[in-house]
């Protein structure tokens, strides 16, 4: 079955899906939670019909115990004489049965509302979706407006769902990644928002952005952007700092001291997006940025026996999946020591 075009209502009509939530068992629960981390974009339509279906409370009728024993006699009694005996129900049984079809009625108008409430209020409720990847992951996510976004390892992106046409498009990131954003009839903006106040603004585009505990960076490949801070101090002699910057392709901007922008213009800006195609790349890179590197995206420790170590310039490219490949080149370029045990790198003089 092809979930991925089903809304709250096609969901609730589904028996493998009613199963899962009134019934769920090791099989239909990994199914669907395999299905969500697929599908995230999805989860707010399973919500929705989750809760409406766990909110309906069936409850199989039971009869009474007396009632049961004098239903088995006339059974009895039916198959000793072999006479056909006609079963008359009692005004407390009658009653019982008018309770019954009631609950049935009251449970049909039940239902009935909370379909008319789940129409009238699916484009207005969200719900918060979290994706996130770990050491070396690379991951693709389609957002509810069809804008990809490629997450780098070690990453989360997390926005709500689904989109007012009418607001603006907003994530937030943390870690790293590449967005190609799709432009919208109404120009409707996207917005992702990264710590240290900074805010990336587009209509449609394609972009890298790196949001690192000690590096924001963005290189804009095609479209055009705006880089604001959200908090920008003063300079000593009272002027204010730059606290956005308008961007072209082909132009990186950075986030430096004093919540500064920096802006310069890159040769390659392809080269940022190398993990795109599961490369990892550095050109005329200090050994400390390729430290950071693999710190951050996959998750290793590196110590340099020597500081001075650490402003040397590498020119390379390697395969995530073999960073001991990586590890070698510098240690040949250099004429290095390297030891990995594990997830920690020293690098040291020969």
């Amino acid at each position: 079955m092809d979930y991925t075009g089903f809304t709250a209502q096609d969901f609730l009509l589904d028996d493998y899906f009613q199963n899962w939530v009134l019934q769920p068992n090791p099989e239909n629960e990994k199914f669907w939670q395999n299905w969500l981390r697929a599908y995230p974009n999805q989860q707010h339509e399973v919500e929705k019909a989750r809760n409406l279906l766990l909110s309906l409370d069936f409850k199989p009728a039971v009869l009474p115990a007396e009632k049961v024993n004098r239903l088995w006699q006339h059974i009895e009694a039916r198959t000793q004489t072999g006479k056909v005996v006609q079963l008359v129900p009692d005004k407390k049984t009658v009653a019982t049965t008018r309770i019954n079809w009631y609950r049935i009625a009251a449970v049909f108008i039940c239902v009935l509302f909370a379909g008319l409430a789940l129409w009238k209020f699916q484009e207005t409720e969200s719900t918060p979706i979290r994706v996130a990847t770990s050491f070396g992951e690379i991951r693709t996510i389609t957002l509810p407006d069809n804008s990809k976004v490629v997450l780098n390892g070690n990453s989360v992106l997390s926005y709500a769902s689904p989109w007012d046409a009418s607001s603006v498009r907003e994530v937030k990131l943390q870690g790293e990644a590449y967005f190609s954003v799709t432009h919208t009839r109404n120009h409707q903006p996207f917005r992702v928002q990264a710590s240290d106040g900074v805010k990336v603004e587009v209509l449609g585009t394609k972009f890298v952005l790196t949001n690192r505990p000690q590096k924001t960076r963005v290189v804009l490949s095609e479209g055009k952007v705006k880089v604001a801070v959200a908090d920008a101090h003063q300079e000593g002699n009272g002027s204010p700092q730059k606290t956005e910057a308008i961007m072209k392709p082909g132009e990186l901007v950075e986030l430096g001291p004093g919540s500064r922008l920096n802006k310069i213009t890159v040769h390659n800006p392809a080269l940022y997006s190398a993990f795109l195609q599961h490369k990892i790349v550095f050109v005329d890179t200090p050994l400390s940025e390729v430290a950071r590197v693999l710190k951050d995206t996959y998750g290793y420790q590196v110590t340099f026996a020597d500081p001075a170590l650490a402003t040397r310039r590498f020119t390379g490219s390697g395969n995530p999946k073999k960073i001991d490949l990586l590890l070698t080149a510098i240690e040949k370029s250099f004429r290095l020591t390297i030891e990995k045990k594990g997830r920690h790198i020293t690098i040291k003089p020969a």
